[in-house]
């Protein structure tokens, strides 16, 4: 995770560079929120991966889903978003779609008590990450995005250094160089997930995060040789079902606008004629 924050934090400082602008424009007047969000995103990752190390993955990754439950509920509470049927029924399509895809790996068939904690740390991260989510959707109507991920690399580098230097293990620089790559792989996520959340509600948005499944699926079949099975061709079409249908939700504000009476424009024009024919004869 702290390798990862390095390595955005320099694709963010080479971006600024390329721009030739001074950092201090982008140094952001809400720097407690960026906190936050870094502390959020920093300490939910470290959760899900402590939890992916100690029990099964496939069960870590059931419960890590419930983050987009959680960024529903938030989105409710906090940002004050309405939620109708229409809006569950597209939530509860994309999570049975992605437990339809575990559920086909014999997920919880082998569970047992001493995965409780690990169940735990499993659920914090999950509602952390969800925290993350709320947290960027607010600081992308305040902060342009690339402050944003200036601050989130540069807060999170911060928050890990001394964990990271405590338990630091590997010293093969290739394997931690492969680290590093993955920071501008992360700011390229950050920059669309920053600007989707500007252009929609968090509980339209929030649980597309769903897709993930169908993209790891997609993978395994593409890099591992995976042969998909029945469970998880359904539960993808499930996702892709329920994402498209949540993207219908919600449309530009331009689309909602009301349109024009046709029955009063004629009127509007005639009246508009009739002055000018009045002010010519004021006038002469």
């Amino acid at each position: 995770m702290f390798l990862r924050y390095v390595g955005g934090l320099v694709t963010v400082l080479v971006v600024i560079c390329l721009l030739r602008k001074p950092i201090s424009t982008y140094w952001s007047p809400h720097p407690w929120g960026h906190f936050a969000r870094a502390f959020f995103g920093a300490f939910g990752g470290i959760a899900a991966v402590q939890a992916a190390a100690t029990m099964p993955i496939a069960e870590a990754t059931v419960i890590g889903l419930l983050d987009r439950i959680f960024v529903v509920l938030l989105a409710i509470a906090i940002l004050g978003e309405f939620v109708g049927a229409r809006h569950w029924v597209a939530v509860a399509l994309c999570a049975c779609g992605a437990f339809t895809v575990l559920a086909g790996r014999s997920t919880f068939s082998h569970l047992d008590t001493t995965y409780l904690v690990p169940a735990g740390i499993a659920f914090i991260g999950a509602l952390l990450t969800a925290a993350e989510s709320i947290s960027i959707k607010m600081l992308s109507v305040k902060d342009v995005t690339l402050s944003i991920m200036l601050h989130v690399s540069v807060f999170g580098s911060l928050l890990l250094a001394i964990p990271a230097v405590v338990t630091w293990q590997s010293h093969d620089l290739a394997l931690n160089g492969a680290f590093l790559l993955l920071g501008p792989f992360a700011i390229i996520g950050q920059l669309c997930i920053i600007n989707g959340f500007r252009l929609a509600d968090m509980s339209v948005v929030g649980p597309i995060g769903y897709t993930r499944v169908a993209f790891a699926a997609f993978l395994g079949i593409a890099f591992f040789g995976e042969v998909p099975n029945l469970s998880t061709v359904l539960g993808t079409v499930l996702i892709v079902g329920g994402g498209v249908w949540l993207s219908q939700l919600q449309r530009p504000r331009q689309d909602r606008a009301p349109k024009p009476d046709p029955t009063t424009a004629p009127r509007h024009r005639d009246t508009k004629r009739t002055a000018i024919r009045h002010s010519r004869r004021m006038g002469e």
